[in-house]
């Protein structure tokens, strides 16, 4: 808490202003005025994952996401003893970082968020939202251990509406977490990341078979 104040404190004369959190009706093509105006900014700290600095042994990869048809994703490092950082995605149901310093801290920013998909039966919806440190329903405290970090998968609709993160009904996170490894495997595959990530990701699979058995058992 006292680093989130002591960021909010050196960050607040820049930060966006904070947009009220609401879930609006309107076109799924339809964008906000705030998305609008985000758009140069998610250009130009779009994340390019051929070309950055940090290996497996002494940086962080964090990743996780939100259900919808899409998402533009803003994270800022917010941590006033480390240096500024800036990342973006656009259009992805998951986020996936380029490779950060240990023990800083980053927070959503900026989130475009817009229902649709296979299991969602719920049209033109959309939120646009802009946070301050104070406001953000995701601030990432990333950790003194190199590796990768997963920050969840959570309700979309819900999360916007409410300004807190919201698990998706019958759906735990931590259950989407191979999803989300695959997704961060195609962004580093040819790079030194990669036989870690497949790694991480074998685990991940050995763990949801697992999770999958006791759930069975326990039906039984």
């Amino acid at each position: 808490m006292k680093r989130r104040m002591a960021a909010l404190a050196v960050l607040l004369a820049f930060l966006c202003a904070a947009a009220s959190a609401i879930v609006r009706n309107g076109s799924k093509e339809d964008r906000s005025k705030e998305s609008k105006s985000m758009g140069k900014l998610l250009k130009a700290y779009r994340n390019k994952y051929k070309v950055f600095m940090g290996i497996p042994t002494t940086s962080v990869i964090f990743y996780g996401g939100f259900r919808g048809a899409r998402n533009d994703y803003l994270f800022r490092q917010i941590d006033p003893y480390t240096e500024p950082d800036a990342q973006a995605v656009e259009e992805q149901e998951f986020f996936v970082s380029r490779p950060v310093k240990l023990d800083s801290c980053y927070m959503l920013e900026y989130w475009y968020w817009t229902a649709a998909g296979e299991d969602m039966d719920v049209d033109g919806l959309y939120s646009s939202e802009s946070y301050t440190p104070e406001t953000s329903p995701l601030v990432i405290d990333i950790p003194r251990e190199p590796g990768l970090y997963y920050f969840g998968y959570y309700d979309g609709q819900a999360t916007a509406a409410s300004g807190r993160l919201v698990e998706i009904k019958g759906k735990p996170s931590e259950d989407m977490k191979v999803a989300g490894l695959r997704e961060v495997l195609r962004c580093y595959r040819g790079t030194e990341w990669e036989d870690y990530i497949r790694e991480e990701l074998d685990k991940a699979k050995a763990e949801a078979k697992e999770r999958k058995s006791a759930r069975r058992k326990g039906r039984d």
